[in-house]
């Protein structure tokens, strides 16, 4: 006699595995990566194919994104948003050092300006992550220079 398996327990969600967010039971992928997969373009099998998974885990993912459709695209929105965010930061920390390392003078002459040791990258890079305004940063290094 053969056990048949139903579609309950299919889609788990733990506060303990992947921040929360609901996984195909008994793999850690989560909805929302076949979801990506999907709204590029792959089928079903095709996603099931490329991640070693069970068509029927891929399908009960589809099947709980459409149900909760809201919920996953606010997930996805929010890491996007906070991509951009961390991308934005991480430009400023960019710009902080190439105008600190230009200094007054070597800002009218870029090719004479020389570079930054690693340390000072670093202790500038600390001083703005700590949560100053990029300008008071520059502002600051420039009156020291």
């Amino acid at each position: 006699m053969s056990t048949s398996q139903t579609l309950e327990g299919l889609i788990i969600t733990d506060p303990n595995l992947r921040g929360g967010r609901p996984i195909i039971a008994g793999t850690g992928v989560t909805v929302r990566t076949i979801v990506g997969h999907y709204k590029l373009g792959l089928t079903p099998e095709e996603i099931a194919d490329d991640m070693a998974l069970e068509l029927a885990g891929v399908y009960a993912a589809l099947a709980y994104y459409h149900l909760n459709r809201d919920e996953i695209e606010a997930d996805i929105l929010a890491d996007s948003e906070a991509g951009l965010m961390q991308e934005a930061h991480r430009q400023q920390v960019r710009d902080l050092l190439v105008v600190a390392s230009l200094g007054r003078a070597a800002a009218e002459k870029p090719a004479q300006a020389a570079p930054l040791s690693a340390e000072r990258r670093a202790e500038l890079a600390q001083r703005f992550s700590m949560g100053r305004p990029l300008s008071d940063v520059i502002i600051e290094e420039r009156e020291d220079y």
